[in-house]
């Protein structure tokens, strides 16, 4: 894969847009009294709730909470949070049933069907746990017959370099499937035909080695561990016995009314802009077609897809009530 050279976005820009189309198309909240440059940070609330589209269920705290709670009392607080963005997308008012209803409609991409949901779905991998943003499962008592697993991105994609992945991954001497190791390797970057370290240093003051991967958007390297996750649930019979298995990679993208044309430097941004998407959707594309390569191997007795999906498309799939998709609207 030839390297690509990485195209920078005006951080202010893209979160002014975003808070320009929240206070335009906001109507839980009430717009004037929120407060979001709290602790003297634009675009961040004072109150989590202000940048929720509901209260959040106690079971869903504990999944976003973690050991820190640190998602909870900083980041989700943020007005590009993805994390928000992810709990306003699929959260329900019916927090006792927790079910989600994707829409059998021509454009979905997604099976239809009532799934049960869970956020922060933890699948082993390696040395670590594969994080998924949203779990749906088939509920007993419809008849699809599917999991559909989410990796939710907001700005993450725009923003930041693709996360770097611990040698204990390393995939000559790491015990994964070969496959999966392969797919890995292809995509880890190379000095002299071996693999070029990174050093980073822990808390303990120790050093630990790193790879650093090739593409220039798309956060390859945290796919491929959620593939090593699914393989392992299914091999551990963690999951339930299914047909269809679906990995969305799902990201948010900038409405194009959110940047004005007259202004020469917004339409800068927004040729910037474009050029990143273009070049994070062929990276994923492309990682999508040396997965199919290999995935009768692995997943032979399931129909297994990876898609990309933007979020306008993720919501067009879900059985919104009018008052969410005007909230949603935020996003789309």
């Amino acid at each position: 894969m030839a390297e690509r050279k990485r195209i920078n976005i005006s951080k202010s820009v893209l979160y002014e847009s975003i808070r320009k189309r929240w206070h335009s198309e906001n109507m839980i909240c009430d717009v004037e009294t929120a407060e979001i440059s709290a602790d003297k940070k634009k675009y961040y609330f004072a109150n989590l709730k202000d940048n929720l589209i509901r209260e959040m269920a106690t079971k869903d705290m504990e999944a976003y909470g973690g050991a820190s709670g640190q998602e909870l009392r900083w980041k989700m607080r943020a007005l590009y949070s993805s994390s928000a963005m992810t709990y306003n997308i699929f959260s329900v008012d019916d927090c006792s049933e927790r079910k989600v209803d994707i829409r059998g409609i021509k454009d979905c991409k997604l099976p239809e069907g009532r799934y049960n949901l869970e956020f922060e779905k933890k699948l082993r991998a390696l040395t670590n746990s594969a994080c998924l943003d949203v779990y749906l499962e088939s509920d007993k008592s419809d008849n699809s017959d599917s999991i559909i697993l989410f990796e939710m991105k907001m700005t993450e994609w725009i923003l930041d370099y693709p996360s770097l992945i611990s040698d204990s991954y390393n995939p000559k001497l790491a015990k994964m499937p070969r496959e999966i190791a392969e797919l890995l390797d292809e995509y880890i970057e190379k000095e002299n035909g071996e693999y070029k370290k990174y050093y980073r240093k822990q808390k303990n003051g120790n050093y630990k080695v790193f790879y650093k991967a090739i593409t220039t958007y798309f956060d390859v390297f945290q796919i491929i561990k959620h593939v090593l996750g699914i393989y392992n649930a299914i091999q551990n019979e963690k999951f339930p016995k299914v047909k269809k298995i679906r990995l969305v990679i799902g990201y948010w993208t900038i409405p194009d009314d959110l940047f004005d044309d007259k202004n020469p430097k917004q339409n800068k941004q927004k040729v910037k802009y474009g050029n990143i998407k273009i070049g994070m959707e062929e990276e994923i594309d492309r990682f999508i077609e040396n997965f199919n390569d290999i995935k009768e191997t692995l997943f032979g007795n399931y129909d297994f897809e990876i898609r990309r999906m933007t979020v306008k498309e993720i919501v067009n799939c879900l059985d919104k009530s009018p008052k969410e998709i005007k909230y949603l609207k935020r996003y789309i």
